[in-house]
């Protein structure tokens, strides 16, 4: 059976539509940011990064 496709239109209040395309380029900021550290290798262990939001959740 072949997949089925659909289009969907939608109207979308202006406010609501900019605020989602403010949320989208903080994120799409934060994975370039994410992506250049990874290449110049500034990381560091998952369990250390863990460790700390642990420490930051328990603190508040």
């Amino acid at each position: 059976m072949a997949p089925k496709n659909s289009n969907v239109l939608a109207r979308v209040e202006i406010e609501v539509k900019e605020e989602a395309e403010s949320i989208l380029n903080d994120f799409n900021a934060m994975m370039e940011k994410g992506l250049v550290q990874a290449k110049t290798n500034e990381s560091r262990p998952a369990k250390d990064v863990l460790s700390d939001i642990r420490n930051n959740v328990s603190m508040t």
